[in-house]
């Protein structure tokens, strides 16, 4: 569905429609994952390999997660700008009710309300999903704006990991969040 602008902030944009991932997106997709990765800010992944995309392509025909995209039409072409993905969380039967999530909007696109779009979508299908109960995620602690999304749809923090990671050269926690959708 193309989203509807709302708010100042988003006036200006340009519209967005949110759908689900195809065989066509991987490599657009996956330039996008290393164009946020080459920040070094926002993201766990550091270089997308073959190997990992190879499991993207996976994961868009696998009917129990979800990969979703946010398109843009710009100079009378489609745009990947935005995108997220719900994983499982490892394969064992205790914890077939949980999924990861991890989402990215690239640069020049964020403050836009996209990524507030890809989640209403996401914790749709979540809810709507048999078998699906509880969302995770791990976010920077200094990455306040994802902070604040998440909070705004519900999750809570589970855990702190203290010093887990180095981002640009100083030390960062990694936040652990959840949100219960059944």
């Amino acid at each position: 569905m193309w989203g509807a602008q709302v708010g100042k902030a988003e006036s200006a944009r340009p519209a967005v429609k949110i759908r689900r991932a195809k065989a066509g997106d991987l490599e657009e997709y996956a330039e996008n994952v290393q164009s946020v990765a080459d920040e070094g800010r926002y993201t766990f992944t550091e270089r997308v390999t073959q190997e990992r995309k190879k499991s993207m392509g996976k994961l868009f025909g696998d009917k129990g997660c979800l990969a979703i995209v946010a398109e843009v039409g710009e100079d009378g072409r489609r745009k990947l700008v935005g995108g997220l993905a719900m994983t499982r969380y490892g394969d064992a039967e205790k914890s077939k009710h949980v999924r990861v999530l991890g989402m990215l909007v690239v640069d020049g696109y964020r403050e836009m309300g996209i990524g507030t779009e890809l989640m209403e979508y996401a914790l749709r299908w979540a809810r709507a999903k048999k078998g699906v109960g509880k969302v995770t995620l791990g976010v920077f602690s200094k990455n306040r704006r994802a902070l604040r999304l998440y909070e705004k749809f519900g999750f809570k923090v589970e855990g702190v990991r203290k010093r887990h990671y180095y981002i640009v050269g100083e030390p960062e926690d990694e936040i652990d969040m959840a949100l219960f959708v059944k």
